[in-house]
């Protein structure tokens, strides 16, 4: 069975459309796929939207159509998909205005209950974070502060986050940064970061923060606010233009000095 949930694009695009001109429908994603792209900021689905269809085992399918033009054939989501090695990745999607939390103890140095302890204290805020990286002695988390508080409550919020944190660990608080998360095959996370950190380079675009989930359906990466707006156009470009990518592929010409970078 397939539902159709109409929209104003031609199905779900390879990144906004307001940021990336170019950006081009995606032909099939997973209901995984889905999921991770409409979480994360993608605007033709709702994170709830794809509930029915997990929980149907594969026997509910959904096409996202353009109602202003009904002969594109849209988006196609479904359990599975074959894997498209043109498609590294099926969409990019941005989010601004992230905060980072820095959370350093060395109590954290071959402890257990440290990471327990820091989520029940985010917990008690009633805060949930979007990604996660942790070291032997630190975790860094981000949060997307407008989805809590009102923006004149933020400053508040967080000091008295830092005040209950205070008896564990160090919280430094970091403002401004955007997360690009990049969705697609499992087979290719690998392939993907080295594709992503090559275009970033090229670029002279610096990544704050990784994290990749177990299910390797996302990979996002932490960026400078600054550098939003260029990350996104220079992994659209990596992974949409059409061009081999010159890092591994033998005998591709690379242009400028990508040859050097390739080498690294």
């Amino acid at each position: 069975t397939t539902k159709t949930v109409w929209k104003d694009v031609d199905g779900v695009l390879s990144a906004d459309p307001r940021r990336i001109s170019n950006a081009i429908p995606v032909p099939f994603l997973t209901y995984e796929e889905a999921t991770e792209l409409a979480y994360f900021g993608a605007q033709v689905l709702h994170p709830h939207a794809m509930r029915p269809a997990m929980d149907s085992n594969g026997t509910l399918n959904v096409r996202v159509k353009n109602s202003y033009n009904i002969l594109a054939d849209g988006t196609l989501i479904t359990k599975t998909r074959d894997v498209n090695e043109n498609f590294a990745l099926t969409s990019i999607v941005m989010k601004e205005d992230i905060t980072l939390l820095d959370i350093v103890s060395t109590r954290m140095l071959g402890q257990y209950g440290f990471l327990a302890t820091v989520f029940g204290v985010l917990n008690d805020h009633k805060l949930s974070v979007d990604m996660m990286a942790t070291s032997e002695v630190s975790v860094s988390v981000t949060l997307d502060p407008v989805k809590f508080w009102a923006r004149d409550l933020e400053e508040e919020e967080l000091a008295a986050l830092s005040n209950d944190l205070s008896k564990y660990a160090t919280l430094v608080v970091k403002k401004g940064y955007t997360i690009l998360s990049m969705i697609g095959k499992v087979q290719g996370s690998s392939q993907s970061l080295h594709r992503a950190f090559y275009a970033l380079d090229k670029n002279k675009i610096d990544v704050v923060m990784v994290s990749k989930g177990a299910s390797k359906v996302n990979v996002s990466l932490v960026v400078e606010g600054s550098d939003g707006e260029n990350a996104l156009k220079a992994l659209h470009e990596e992974f949409f233009s059409g061009e081999p990518f010159c890092g591994y592929i033998a005998n591709t010409p690379c242009p400028d000095n990508s040859a050097d970078l390739a080498k690294k």
